[in-house]
């Protein structure tokens, strides 16, 4: 998802843009969190880790160009709701001392004109659907961020490179929502052999040699083979 909203904050308002870049979810979140810290409490229980990968932009703000934003506020665990609007349980919030080190909530603060990188991990009941974010757009109003990854919608594969007999090639399509770019292996088509053709007749006293060549264009490989002698008719 990718969202431009208004922030109220107090007494000023903050133009903000939330784009949602990846959602873990499962063994994969589960590995990431004992992977970020060993002290993240562990899977189980019918609980499972989920991890958001967020892009925050501060565009605006009334107060000025010296207002500074805390992620933290935006994604503070009381912000977050389930899909039918209840809040949502989280029995605990995800350590970042790995590869995502100061991208957490607490980590993040912006002036207005610059962007950051978050990631908040939530651990939470496995059973929990699409995960929202209340953001408060006004003394009396909220607006409802979706923190999922709409499905991709593709276009046609166009050729990258061409496989060929002994090397893959590859292939790719892009999402025309949000850009990405899927590539994708074709496998090596392996040789395609004609006929064989005698190059040397075997005779009652000598083998013979027949040989066939790969017919795709460009290859040159070929495979030969032993003729075995004749049978003697006078033996």
């Amino acid at each position: 998802s990718d969202k431009e909203i208004t922030y109220y904050s107090v007494t000023e308002s903050k133009k903000i843009k939330i784009t949602v870049k990846n959602v873990l979810k499962g063994a994969q979140a589960n590995a990431l969190a004992a992977k970020e810290n060993p002290y993240n409490t562990t899977a189980g229980g019918g609980y499972e880790w989920r991890f958001f990968f967020v892009d925050l932009e501060y565009i605006s703000s009334t107060a000025g160009a010296n207002d500074e934003l805390k992620a933290s506020a935006i994604f503070s665990n009381s912000y977050f709701y389930n899909s039918n609007g209840a809040s949502l349980i989280i029995r605990d919030t995800a350590a970042l001392s790995g590869e995502n080190e100061g991208r957490d909530t607490y980590s993040v603060s912006l002036y207005p004109g610059a962007k950051g990188s978050v990631v908040i991990g939530l651990l939470i009941p496995q059973t929990t659907g699409d995960v929202l974010l209340k953001v408060k757009s006004s003394v009396t109003e909220n607006t409802w961020v979706s923190l999922s990854i709409p499905e991709h919608k593709y276009g046609e594969w166009l050729l990258v490179s061409d496989a060929s007999c002994t090397t893959d090639g590859l292939k790719k399509r892009t999402c025309s929502t949000c850009g990405y770019v899927d590539v994708q292996p074709m496998s090596a088509m392996g040789h395609n052999f004609g006929a064989w053709i005698v190059k040397q007749e075997a005779t009652t006293t000598a083998t013979g040699i027949r040989e066939r060549a790969c017919t795709r264009t460009g290859c040159t490989e070929k495979e030969t083979e032993t003729i075995p002698k004749l049978a003697d008719s006078n033996s």
